[in-house]
């Protein structure tokens, strides 16, 4: 990996520099840039159009200067202007706060790494493939949970300290976010134990009831193969076997990006799950999780 890089004068260069080639590998959608005032708690964000981000960034730079903000950015893009995680895109990334962990026990270790605070760090990894949202947040979840990171910070939408700012937080004396490692060539992927270890964890707090089925459904419909749709829009069992039909709305939903929530959501008014399962919150974490192992086995 490179040496430790010193930040110049012109901040702003350095800092979209940086920015536009995390970024670069993404050819349609938005991401997101933020800022919040040193001595107020408020929170500005700008969605940044991938089609032409340079001048959004030199704007936002503009606008929000590093002397008086804590700066912010999302490694991940988006399919609308507004970032959540139902609208995350594929991704070759992972994230991590790295918080006060080790950055060095980390296997791998981050292509990119900076230190936000002193002994504090966040880090981004790169990978060869592109993953859906929820199996980038799995291996981001996976980091976190082995290395012993922040285990909060694995989502979609997680917000990054912009590389070559300040860290206004009081306790400290505006130490510069700086960059220590950048490492740009891609790497192989987690390990499958560390995927499934993490995958166990996110799919235990699966709760169907924080998503609405037919949103969902709306939202991913087009992208859904027909016999999926039939089989979700079914108002009975028309097949015999259940087993294989719930197999076919786990899979067809995970494939276009669907979180285990939203999952859970579709299938907990299924006929195929209610006739077999009934109410059992138990039974679909299990059928979920049983599923989408198998498709991350395939995928690696």
């Amino acid at each position: 990996m490179s040496k430790e890089l010193a930040p110049t004068g012109r901040w702003q260069r350095d800092a979209a520099h940086f920015l536009l080639k995390l970024w670069s590998g993404y050819r349609e959608g938005y991401t997101f840039l933020a800022a919040r005032n040193a001595r107020s708690p408020i929170w500005r964000e700008m969605a940044i159009n991938l089609v032409s981000p340079e001048t959004q960034i030199e704007r936002f730079f503009d606008r929000y200067d590093r002397t008086d903000y804590d700066l912010y950015f999302t490694p991940n893009h988006f399919e609308v202007a507004e970032r959540r995680a139902s609208s995350a895109l594929c991704t070759r990334f992972a994230w991590v706060d790295i918080d006060s962990a080790d950055p060095r026990a980390f296997s791998p270790g981050p292509n990119l790494l900076w230190r936000t605070s002193p002994g504090r760090h966040q880090g981004v990894w790169i990978f060869k493939t592109w993953m859906s949202p929820p199996t980038a947040q799995l291996h981001s979840k996976a980091l976190a949970y082995d290395f012993g990171a922040d285990r909060t910070g694995w989502s979609s939408t997680k917000m990054l300290r912009v590389p070559f700012t300040y860290n206004h937080k009081p306790s400290y004396r505006r130490p510069v976010v700086r960059l220590l490692e950048q490492e740009w060539t891609s790497q192989a992927n987690l390990s499958l134990r560390a995927a499934r270890q993490s995958a166990a964890l996110t799919l235990d707090e699966i709760d169907p009831t924080r998503c609405d089925p037919a949103e969902v459904f709306e939202r991913v419909r087009s992208k859904l193969h027909l016999r999926v749709r039939v089989l979700i829009r079914s108002k009975r069992c028309s097949e015999r076997d259940r087993s294989k039909c719930i197999f076919e709305i786990i899979a067809g939903l995970h494939e276009v990006g669907c979180l285990p929530d939203e999952i859970g959501a579709v299938l907990w008014s299924n006929p195929y799950f209610t006739s077999k399962w009934g109410e059992d919150l138990a039974a679909l974490t299990a059928e979920i999780s049983r599923v989408i192992a198998r498709l991350e086995r395939a995928e690696w």
